[in-house]
Protein backbone atom coordinates (compact mmCIF):
# COMPACT_ATOMS: atom_id res chain seq x y z
CA UNK A 1 0.00 0.00 0.00
CA UNK A 2 1.12 3.36 -0.93
CA UNK A 3 0.72 6.27 1.22
CA UNK A 4 1.31 9.91 1.62
CA UNK A 5 3.21 11.82 3.70
CA UNK A 6 4.53 15.57 3.28
CA UNK A 7 3.80 15.87 -0.54
CA UNK A 8 5.96 12.45 -1.38
CA UNK A 9 4.73 8.61 -1.94
CA UNK A 10 6.36 6.34 0.58
CA UNK A 11 5.67 2.75 1.08
CA UNK A 12 3.69 1.36 3.73
CA UNK A 13 6.33 -1.03 5.30
CA UNK A 14 4.96 -4.02 7.73
CA UNK A 15 7.61 -3.40 10.54
CA UNK A 16 9.45 -5.94 12.46
CA UNK A 17 11.54 -5.05 15.70
CA UNK A 18 14.02 -7.24 16.69
CA UNK A 19 15.64 -7.51 20.13
CA UNK A 20 18.03 -9.27 21.72
CA UNK A 21 20.32 -9.22 24.58
CA UNK A 22 23.09 -11.74 25.80
CA UNK A 23 25.15 -12.27 29.02
CA UNK A 24 28.13 -10.54 27.36
CA UNK A 25 26.45 -7.27 27.25
CA UNK A 26 26.10 -7.52 30.58
CA UNK A 27 22.60 -5.53 32.26
CA UNK A 28 23.04 -2.20 31.80
CA UNK A 29 20.32 0.41 30.81
CA UNK A 30 21.36 1.30 27.47
CA UNK A 31 22.22 -2.39 25.89
CA UNK A 32 18.62 -3.40 28.11
CA UNK A 33 15.46 -5.65 26.56
CA UNK A 34 13.17 -2.83 27.48
CA UNK A 35 15.20 -0.06 26.20
CA UNK A 36 15.87 -1.27 23.21
CA UNK A 37 11.94 -1.81 22.60
CA UNK A 38 11.38 2.04 23.67
CA UNK A 39 14.04 3.01 20.88
CA UNK A 40 12.66 1.26 18.09
CA UNK A 41 8.89 1.82 18.93
CA UNK A 42 9.96 5.85 19.18
CA UNK A 43 11.81 5.75 15.91
CA UNK A 44 8.84 3.57 13.91
CA UNK A 45 6.58 5.79 15.37
CA UNK A 46 8.17 9.11 14.27
CA UNK A 47 9.13 7.15 10.57
CA UNK A 48 5.70 6.30 10.05
CA UNK A 49 6.38 2.30 10.22
CA UNK A 50 3.45 0.03 11.80
CA UNK A 51 4.78 -2.41 13.93
CA UNK A 52 3.19 -5.52 13.22
CA UNK A 53 4.91 -8.33 15.11
CA UNK A 54 7.84 -8.17 17.90
CA UNK A 55 11.14 -10.84 18.26
CA UNK A 56 12.78 -11.38 21.45
CA UNK A 57 15.72 -13.15 21.93
CA UNK A 58 16.74 -12.49 25.66
CA UNK A 59 19.70 -14.48 26.83
CA UNK A 60 21.64 -15.01 23.33
CA UNK A 61 24.96 -14.48 22.13
CA UNK A 62 25.14 -12.81 18.77
CA UNK A 63 27.71 -14.80 17.84
CA UNK A 64 25.82 -17.50 16.71
CA UNK A 65 22.36 -17.40 14.75
CA UNK A 66 20.60 -20.61 16.12
CA UNK A 67 18.10 -18.17 18.20
CA UNK A 68 14.65 -18.87 18.28
CA UNK A 69 13.02 -15.47 17.57
CA UNK A 70 15.51 -14.53 14.82
CA UNK A 71 15.01 -17.96 12.89
CA UNK A 72 10.89 -17.04 13.13
CA UNK A 73 11.76 -13.44 12.02
CA UNK A 74 13.71 -15.01 9.00
CA UNK A 75 10.38 -17.51 8.57
CA UNK A 76 8.12 -13.98 8.35
CA UNK A 77 10.30 -12.52 5.79
CA UNK A 78 10.51 -14.67 3.37
CA UNK A 79 6.31 -15.46 4.13
CA UNK A 80 5.71 -11.68 3.43
CA UNK A 81 4.61 -10.86 6.83
CA UNK A 82 7.18 -8.37 7.38
CA UNK A 83 9.28 -6.49 4.67
CA UNK A 84 11.25 -3.76 7.20
CA UNK A 85 13.23 -4.82 10.34
CA UNK A 86 14.49 -2.27 12.87
CA UNK A 87 17.30 -3.08 15.44
CA UNK A 88 19.03 -1.32 17.75
CA UNK A 89 22.19 -1.11 16.13
CA UNK A 90 24.56 -3.98 14.06
CA UNK A 91 25.64 -5.72 17.45
CA UNK A 92 21.99 -6.82 18.11
CA UNK A 93 21.71 -8.40 14.62
CA UNK A 94 24.89 -10.84 15.26
CA UNK A 95 28.67 -10.13 16.29
CA UNK A 96 29.83 -13.21 13.53
CA UNK A 97 31.09 -10.30 10.91
CA UNK A 98 30.78 -12.17 7.98
CA UNK A 99 27.23 -13.87 9.03
CA UNK A 100 26.01 -10.72 9.60
CA UNK A 101 27.34 -9.32 6.37
CA UNK A 102 26.05 -11.94 4.42
CA UNK A 103 22.34 -11.32 5.87
CA UNK A 104 22.76 -7.68 5.34
CA UNK A 105 24.04 -7.89 1.52
CA UNK A 106 22.42 -10.54 0.73
CA UNK A 107 19.60 -12.22 2.52
CA UNK A 108 17.82 -9.06 3.01
CA UNK A 109 18.33 -8.07 -0.30
CA UNK A 110 17.36 -10.99 -1.70
CA UNK A 111 13.85 -11.20 -0.28
CA UNK A 112 13.46 -7.54 -0.72
CA UNK A 113 13.88 -6.52 2.74
CA UNK A 114 14.47 -3.00 3.90
CA UNK A 115 17.02 -3.44 7.42
CA UNK A 116 17.67 -0.56 9.51
CA UNK A 117 19.97 -0.36 12.72
CA UNK A 118 18.96 2.75 14.25
CA UNK A 119 21.75 3.60 16.09
CA UNK A 120 24.27 3.15 13.72
CA UNK A 121 22.61 5.26 11.17
CA UNK A 122 22.28 2.42 8.69
CA UNK A 123 19.86 1.86 6.11
CA UNK A 124 19.92 -0.70 2.93
CA UNK A 125 18.02 2.05 1.20
CA UNK A 126 20.67 4.56 1.66
CA UNK A 127 23.69 3.41 -0.41
CA UNK A 128 26.64 6.00 1.21
CA UNK A 129 25.34 4.38 5.25
CA UNK A 130 26.30 0.87 4.19
CA UNK A 131 30.00 1.25 3.40
CA UNK A 132 30.46 1.83 7.09
CA UNK A 133 28.86 -1.29 8.02
CA UNK A 134 31.53 -4.45 7.10
CA UNK A 135 34.00 -2.45 9.82
CA UNK A 136 31.16 -1.80 12.19
CA UNK A 137 30.49 -5.81 12.20
CA UNK A 138 34.46 -6.14 12.08
CA UNK A 139 34.62 -4.33 15.47
CA UNK A 140 31.36 -6.22 16.79
CA UNK A 141 33.15 -9.32 16.28
CA UNK A 142 36.34 -8.24 17.48
CA UNK A 143 34.21 -7.35 20.85
CA UNK A 144 32.32 -10.58 21.24
CA UNK A 145 36.05 -12.70 20.77
CA UNK A 146 37.46 -10.30 23.57
CA UNK A 147 34.70 -11.01 25.84
CA UNK A 148 35.03 -14.64 25.35
CA UNK A 149 38.89 -14.32 25.92
CA UNK A 150 38.18 -12.83 29.38
CA UNK A 151 35.57 -15.06 30.25
CA UNK A 152 37.70 -18.26 29.44
CA UNK A 153 40.46 -16.94 31.38
CA UNK A 154 38.79 -16.06 34.54
CA UNK A 155 36.69 -19.42 34.43
CA UNK A 156 40.58 -21.27 34.08
CA UNK A 157 42.21 -19.09 36.90
CA UNK A 158 38.69 -20.67 38.78
CA UNK A 159 39.50 -23.99 37.83
CA UNK A 160 43.30 -23.75 38.84
CA UNK A 161 42.29 -22.39 42.24
CA UNK A 162 40.19 -25.70 43.25
CA UNK A 163 36.76 -23.24 42.80
CA UNK A 164 34.09 -25.78 41.52
CA UNK A 165 32.67 -23.31 38.22
CA UNK A 166 29.60 -25.80 37.53
CA UNK A 167 26.00 -24.73 37.34
CA UNK A 168 25.02 -27.07 39.30
CA UNK A 169 26.95 -29.02 42.36
CA UNK A 170 27.21 -32.86 41.71
CA UNK A 171 24.78 -35.18 43.29
CA UNK A 172 25.41 -35.29 47.05
CA UNK A 173 27.26 -32.00 47.49
CA UNK A 174 26.33 -28.39 47.56
CA UNK A 175 28.20 -25.26 46.11
CA UNK A 176 28.92 -22.22 48.43
CA UNK A 177 30.80 -19.34 47.24
CA UNK A 178 32.73 -21.68 44.54
CA UNK A 179 33.80 -24.40 47.26
CA UNK A 180 31.85 -28.15 47.20
CA UNK A 181 30.35 -29.08 50.14
CA UNK A 182 28.57 -32.94 51.09
CA UNK A 183 24.85 -32.03 51.31
CA UNK A 184 22.99 -32.71 54.85
CA UNK A 185 20.24 -34.63 52.74
CA UNK A 186 19.52 -37.91 52.07
CA UNK A 187 21.66 -37.34 48.39
CA UNK A 188 25.17 -37.49 50.41
CA UNK A 189 24.11 -40.61 52.58
CA UNK A 190 22.96 -42.22 49.13
CA UNK A 191 26.17 -41.69 47.30
CA UNK A 192 28.19 -43.50 50.45
CA UNK A 193 25.69 -46.35 50.00
CA UNK A 194 26.32 -46.77 46.35
CA UNK A 195 30.22 -47.07 46.96
CA UNK A 196 29.84 -49.50 49.56
CA UNK A 197 27.86 -51.71 47.95
CA UNK A 198 29.88 -51.29 44.26
CA UNK A 199 32.77 -51.85 47.08
CA UNK A 200 31.57 -55.75 47.85
CA UNK A 201 31.15 -56.23 44.07
CA UNK A 202 27.50 -55.85 43.04
CA UNK A 203 26.84 -54.28 39.62
CA UNK A 204 25.78 -50.96 38.62
CA UNK A 205 22.71 -52.54 37.55
CA UNK A 206 21.83 -54.54 40.55
CA UNK A 207 22.71 -51.28 42.68
CA UNK A 208 20.57 -48.91 40.56
CA UNK A 209 17.71 -52.12 41.51
CA UNK A 210 17.84 -51.79 44.91
CA UNK A 211 17.68 -47.77 44.97
CA UNK A 212 14.69 -47.81 43.05
CA UNK A 213 12.87 -49.96 45.05
CA UNK A 214 13.68 -48.19 48.21
CA UNK A 215 12.11 -45.25 46.52
CA UNK A 216 15.29 -42.95 46.73
CA UNK A 217 15.16 -40.03 44.07
CA UNK A 218 17.27 -39.86 41.05
CA UNK A 219 19.97 -37.41 40.38
CA UNK A 220 17.60 -35.52 38.51
CA UNK A 221 14.77 -35.76 40.63
CA UNK A 222 16.71 -34.75 43.45
CA UNK A 223 17.89 -31.50 41.71
CA UNK A 224 14.02 -30.87 40.57
CA UNK A 225 12.91 -31.33 44.09
CA UNK A 226 15.76 -28.58 45.47
CA UNK A 227 14.47 -26.60 42.60
CA UNK A 228 10.89 -26.71 43.92
CA UNK A 229 10.00 -27.94 40.33
CA UNK A 230 7.59 -30.88 39.65
CA UNK A 231 9.28 -34.05 39.28
CA UNK A 232 9.91 -35.83 35.87
CA UNK A 233 9.96 -39.10 37.74
CA UNK A 234 13.35 -40.87 36.66
CA UNK A 235 14.43 -43.65 37.59
CA UNK A 236 17.61 -45.06 38.38
CA UNK A 237 19.81 -46.94 36.32
CA UNK A 238 23.03 -49.01 36.10
CA UNK A 239 24.42 -45.80 33.84
CA UNK A 240 23.85 -43.16 36.70
CA UNK A 241 25.07 -45.27 38.99
CA UNK A 242 28.31 -45.63 37.18
CA UNK A 243 28.82 -42.13 36.14
CA UNK A 244 28.58 -41.17 40.41
CA UNK A 245 31.30 -44.52 41.00
CA UNK A 246 33.54 -43.25 38.16
CA UNK A 247 33.43 -39.46 39.50
CA UNK A 248 36.56 -38.24 41.31
CA UNK A 249 34.91 -35.54 43.15
CA UNK A 250 33.54 -37.98 45.82
CA UNK A 251 37.22 -38.93 46.79
CA UNK A 252 38.11 -35.11 47.10
CA UNK A 253 39.35 -34.48 43.69
CA UNK A 254 37.74 -32.01 41.39
CA UNK A 255 38.32 -32.50 37.44
CA UNK A 256 37.46 -29.69 35.50
CA UNK A 257 37.83 -28.21 31.95
CA UNK A 258 36.50 -31.50 30.13
CA UNK A 259 35.20 -30.05 27.30
CA UNK A 260 36.24 -27.19 25.44
CA UNK A 261 34.12 -25.02 22.53
CA UNK A 262 35.84 -25.55 19.18
CA UNK A 263 35.31 -21.34 18.67
CA UNK A 264 33.58 -18.48 20.58
CA UNK A 265 31.40 -18.44 17.34
CA UNK A 266 30.38 -22.17 18.13
CA UNK A 267 28.44 -24.02 20.62
CA UNK A 268 29.80 -27.49 19.62
CA UNK A 269 32.61 -28.59 21.96
CA UNK A 270 35.11 -31.10 21.98
CA UNK A 271 36.97 -33.62 24.77
CA UNK A 272 40.00 -32.15 25.76
CA UNK A 273 43.06 -34.79 26.84
CA UNK A 274 42.95 -36.06 30.45
CA UNK A 275 45.87 -34.18 30.80
CA UNK A 276 45.39 -30.69 29.66
CA UNK A 277 42.66 -30.90 32.44
CA UNK A 278 42.49 -28.84 35.58
CA UNK A 279 42.90 -31.39 38.54
CA UNK A 280 42.68 -30.37 41.79
CA UNK A 281 43.47 -32.68 44.68
CA UNK A 282 42.18 -32.50 48.36
CA UNK A 283 39.96 -28.97 47.34
CA UNK A 284 36.87 -30.41 49.22
CA UNK A 285 35.44 -32.60 51.70
CA UNK A 286 35.47 -36.12 50.32
CA UNK A 287 32.35 -38.37 50.79
CA UNK A 288 34.33 -41.60 50.21
CA UNK A 289 37.64 -42.65 51.08
CA UNK A 290 40.81 -43.11 47.93
CA UNK A 291 40.68 -46.53 48.64
CA UNK A 292 36.53 -46.91 48.50
CA UNK A 293 36.84 -45.03 45.68
CA UNK A 294 39.75 -47.06 43.89
CA UNK A 295 38.16 -50.67 45.07
CA UNK A 296 34.56 -49.35 44.03
CA UNK A 297 35.53 -48.43 40.48
CA UNK A 298 37.81 -51.48 39.73
CA UNK A 299 34.75 -53.69 40.66
CA UNK A 300 32.60 -51.84 38.70
CA UNK A 301 34.97 -51.53 35.54
CA UNK A 302 35.02 -55.99 35.07
CA UNK A 303 33.32 -57.39 32.56
CA UNK A 304 31.08 -59.52 34.24
CA UNK A 305 30.34 -62.02 31.52
CA UNK A 306 33.82 -62.64 30.66
CA UNK A 307 33.94 -63.45 34.93
CA UNK A 308 31.82 -66.26 34.40
CA UNK A 309 34.03 -67.76 31.59
CA UNK A 310 37.57 -67.68 33.18
CA UNK A 311 38.77 -65.60 36.97
CA UNK A 312 40.97 -63.66 34.64
CA UNK A 313 38.50 -62.11 32.60
CA UNK A 314 38.08 -58.49 32.86
CA UNK A 315 42.26 -58.24 33.95
CA UNK A 316 44.01 -59.27 31.06
CA UNK A 317 45.27 -56.61 28.32
CA UNK A 318 47.73 -57.35 25.33
CA UNK A 319 50.96 -56.27 25.88
CA UNK A 320 51.18 -54.97 22.09
CA UNK A 321 48.28 -53.20 21.41
CA UNK A 322 46.51 -52.82 24.93
CA UNK A 323 43.07 -54.79 23.82
CA UNK A 324 41.50 -57.32 25.80
CA UNK A 325 42.59 -61.22 25.93
CA UNK A 326 40.28 -63.99 25.60
CA UNK A 327 40.68 -67.70 26.32
CA UNK A 328 38.75 -69.86 23.97
CA UNK A 329 40.05 -73.61 24.13
CA UNK A 330 42.24 -71.94 27.09
CA UNK A 331 44.76 -70.39 25.29
CA UNK A 332 45.15 -66.56 25.41
CA UNK A 333 44.17 -64.68 22.13
CA UNK A 334 44.56 -61.40 21.49
CA UNK A 335 41.66 -59.80 19.17
CA UNK A 336 44.02 -57.95 16.57
CA UNK A 337 46.26 -61.51 16.46
CA UNK A 338 49.58 -59.97 18.62
CA UNK A 339 49.78 -62.74 20.46
CA UNK A 340 49.32 -65.46 16.98
CA UNK A 341 51.86 -68.66 18.19
CA UNK A 342 53.02 -67.51 21.71
CA UNK A 343 50.88 -70.55 22.97
CA UNK A 344 50.25 -69.02 26.28
CA UNK A 345 47.51 -70.51 27.81
CA UNK A 346 45.00 -69.64 30.55
CA UNK A 347 46.31 -72.31 33.41
CA UNK A 348 49.84 -70.83 32.80
CA UNK A 349 48.63 -66.99 33.34
CA UNK A 350 46.73 -68.24 36.54
CA UNK A 351 49.67 -70.25 37.77
CA UNK A 352 51.87 -66.87 37.37
CA UNK A 353 49.29 -65.05 39.24
CA UNK A 354 49.54 -67.19 42.08
CA UNK A 355 52.66 -66.64 42.66
CA UNK A 356 52.24 -62.98 42.49
CA UNK A 357 49.68 -63.02 44.75
CA UNK A 358 50.93 -65.96 47.25
CA UNK A 359 46.98 -67.68 47.34
CA UNK A 360 45.26 -69.59 45.19
CA UNK A 361 43.15 -66.68 42.47
CA UNK A 362 40.34 -69.36 41.08
CA UNK A 363 39.08 -69.74 45.05
CA UNK A 364 39.12 -65.61 45.49
CA UNK A 365 35.71 -63.64 45.43
CA UNK A 366 35.90 -60.63 42.74
CA UNK A 367 36.43 -58.10 45.57
CA UNK A 368 39.43 -60.14 46.46
CA UNK A 369 40.91 -60.53 43.07
CA UNK A 370 40.60 -56.64 42.55
CA UNK A 371 42.48 -55.87 45.99
CA UNK A 372 45.24 -58.14 45.11
CA UNK A 373 45.69 -57.04 41.47
CA UNK A 374 45.88 -54.12 39.34
CA UNK A 375 46.11 -55.76 35.86
CA UNK A 376 47.68 -58.87 34.15
CA UNK A 377 49.42 -58.22 30.78
CA UNK A 378 50.51 -60.83 28.20
CA UNK A 379 53.07 -60.52 25.59
CA UNK A 380 55.26 -62.50 22.97
CA UNK A 381 57.89 -61.71 26.08
CA UNK A 382 56.08 -63.25 28.67
CA UNK A 383 53.49 -62.87 31.67
CA UNK A 384 53.44 -59.73 33.93
CA UNK A 385 51.58 -59.46 37.15
CA UNK A 386 50.92 -55.87 38.10
CA UNK A 387 49.54 -54.53 41.83
CA UNK A 388 46.28 -52.68 42.16
CA UNK A 389 47.18 -48.58 40.47
CA UNK A 390 44.94 -45.84 40.62
CA UNK A 391 44.06 -45.07 37.16
CA UNK A 392 40.60 -43.39 37.50
CA UNK A 393 42.13 -39.97 38.86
Amino acid sequence: MIITKGGELMKQYKTGIYLRLSKDDGNSESSGIESQRILLREYAEEHGFEIVKEYCDDGYSGTGFDRPAFKKMLSDAESGKIDLILVKDLSRLGRDYIRTGSYIEEYFPQHDIRFIAVNDSYDTENAEMSELAPFKNVINEMYARDISRKIRSALYAKMRSGKFVGNFPPYGYKKESGKLYPDNDEAADTVKRIFEIAAKGVTADKIAEQLNLSGILSPLDHRCKIQGRPLPGIKWTGGAVRKIVRNPVYCGTLVQGKTRKTSFRSRTSKSVPPEQRFVCKNCHQPIVSENTFSLANRLISIDRNSQKKSPLGGFVRCGECGGKITFPKGFAVCRNGCLDGSAITEEDILCQVDKAVNGNFREMTLAERVQKVGEIVVSQKGIEVKALIDKFL
